[in-house]
């Protein structure tokens, strides 16, 4: 590509609400266009960096005999069915039938999976698709960590038992870890996913200092603990607070610490109203309530369904006295005393409620978020919480009702896992770790283009001459190239190769054409090497073919 004939333009400013690094290096660089709050313009550039992630991702795939599919951009919006707790796009057709723009097609696999998968000698199964997808954040952030529309690599495992299912995990999870490696990420692999810790991350995962434990912050494993008793109220009465609804705003009117509270939260589960407690200082995780109910269509209540169901105001609820509604509660309730929680009435609260006395609990779960200073699952040290990236969600296990014939002709269950690569997360990680102060550095395999040529005076024939040569054979090499073949100062042909961010940069200058030689620059470390002319393309193919990150 030659730059005269491109549509690359690189920028001096951003916007001044963009305060992500990765994004300002994007859009500085001429990757991108801002749209839209959540939406971005992928320009040439950032779609020759795309388009080089893609083909890494099918490349590894493949060496898994894996099948590209691609399902239908819209999904049909029935009963919530495909809902996943993330806010949705929604469009309706002229017969008024709603679709969603999904967040995965989770679903849609599965479904195709159990009416194309009948017989063991269908298995085992790689299937996978790379498209966009769509969140409708309330308010996006933190660049393109949180877009709105993404691409999405979906991979889904179909085995027939436990071991092949555990083989290909392993592969797909080991091949993530090497193409991050190379890409310069230090991840943290969980059994959940991979995550960079990283300021601008959009989730929170838990570590351990001591052991090296790491969890999603969401799903990671409580130990409960007991608070030393203290004076307390260990026989139930109603006390009124008035105007007081919060926590916070009970607890300093009653002087009552926060992990002596029951937050009484109500959930629909497939559209019937469950209560689930949780101790007041902790907070409910959705993913946990999620695998506790079995997957199920899992939603908060609104105020409205509140008021209906429960009769009692927002603010004052409570788990006694209530009949016909299951109640679970979070382990770290067990055997608590001295409690405190809503009365059921409006204006007051319960004080000296005992768990299990004075209210009933149907089922004991481990269903709370866990938090900073929690024992590590471990070694039982405490656990420091901090921001991620999360660069792949997986799934070891997805429960469902799908079965195949094994060789005898009895029904068995198929054996699915999942793993979701969040292109546009890779792509802010990738930038974070690989750029100084004056742009970015790609390895190789991301890189828009390999090398960059600088000819510094293209008024000069024998400037030209040789930058034309480089440029041929780079092209013959099979060796992606972009010529600056601008009638530019050195000065800002400099600055926008810094910007770009290509791997290996050649120079031809009037010193270098006196002693019949090529500046090799090296982007990442600054490094420099002057080369015969007849060795420069030699020399350059060495360094691609050896470069770690190639």
């Amino acid at each position: 590509m030659r730059w005269t004939q491109s549509a690359i333009q690189t920028q001096n400013t951003v916007p001044g609400d963009v305060n992500v690094t990765s994004l300002a290096l994007l859009l500085q660089g001429g990757f991108l266009d801002l749209y839209a709050s959540g939406f971005f313009h992928y320009l040439p550039l950032g779609q020759r960096m795309l388009q080089n992630l893609i083909t890494t991702f099918k490349a590894k795939l493949a060496l898994l005999n894996g099948q590209e599919f691609i399902l239908s951009p819209l999904i049909w919006d029935m009963n919530g069915l495909h809902d996943t707790g993330m806010p949705r796009f929604t469009v309706s057709d002229q017969h008024d039938r709603y679709f969603s723009l999904p967040d995965s097609h989770l679903v849609e696999f599965i479904k195709l999976a159990t009416k194309r998968l009948r017989s063991y000698r269908d298995l085992p199964q790689v299937w996978y698709q790379i498209q966009p997808h769509f969140i409708d954040w309330a308010k996006p952030k933190s660049g393109l960590v949180q877009s709105r529309a993404y691409w999405l690599g979906e991979v889904y495992l179909f085995s027939p038992n436990e071991s092949t299912r555990r083989e290909l995990a392993d592969h797909l999870k080991m091949f993530h870890l090497q193409w991050f490696q190379q890409c310069g990420i230090p991840v943290i692999q969980t059994k959940t996913g991979d995550f960079l810790l990283s300021p601008t991350g959009e989730q929170r995962v838990v570590g351990c200092a001591n052991c090296g434990y790491y969890a999603d912050q969401q799903i990671a494993p409580t130990v409960a603990k007991s608070y030393p008793s203290g004076d307390m109220e260990t026989t139930a009465k109603n006390v009124h607070t008035p105007n007081k609804r919060t926590i916070g705003e009970v607890s300093a009117f009653l002087g009552i610490p926060a992990h002596r509270f029951i937050k009484t939260l109500l959930f629909m589960v497939d559209e019937t109203p469950h209560l689930v407690l949780i101790r007041g200082d902790h907070d409910a995780s959705e993913p946990k309530l999620r695998e506790h109910f079995g997957d199920a269509h899992l939603r908060t209540a609104t105020a409205t369904e509140i008021e209906q169901i429960l009769k009692t105001p927002v603010g004052f609820l409570g788990p006694q006295g209530r009949t016909g509604i299951p109640i679970t509660a979070d382990i770290a309730l067990k055997g608590a005393v001295g409690m405190v929680t809503g009365a059921n009435i409006d204006q007051y609260h319960t004080i000296g409620l005992t768990v299990g006395q004075d209210f009933p609990v149907d089922r004991w779960a481990d269903v709370r978020l866990a938090q900073e200073g929690d024992g590590c699952p471990q070694c039982s040290q405490p656990v420091a919480s901090y921001r991620a990236i999360q660069l792949v969600h997986r799934r070891e296990i997805i429960r469902t009702s799908a079965t195949f014939q094994d060789a005898n002709g009895v029904d068995q269950p198929l054996q699915v896992s999942m793993s979701h690569l969040f292109l546009e997360r890779l792509i802010a990680a990738l930038i974070e770790v690989n750029h100084d102060d004056d742009g970015i550095c790609f390895p190789p395999l991301a890189a828009p283009f390999a090398v960059i040529i600088l000819p510094l005076n293209m008024a000069d024939d024998a400037t030209r001459n040789v930058a034309e040569d480089l440029y041929r054979q780079c092209q013959q090499r099979g060796i992606s190239v972009l010529m600056d073949d601008r009638d530019a100062h050195p000065g800002v042909k400099f600055k926008d190769a810094d910007r770009i961010g290509c791997p290996y940069r050649l120079v031809i200058g009037r010193r270098g054409l006196k002693n019949n030689t090529v500046e090799i620059q090296i982007r990442r470390t600054q490094a420099k090497m002057s080369i015969p002319y007849d060795q420069v393309m030699d020399q350059l193919t060495q360094l691609l073919s050896t470069d770690s990150s190639a």
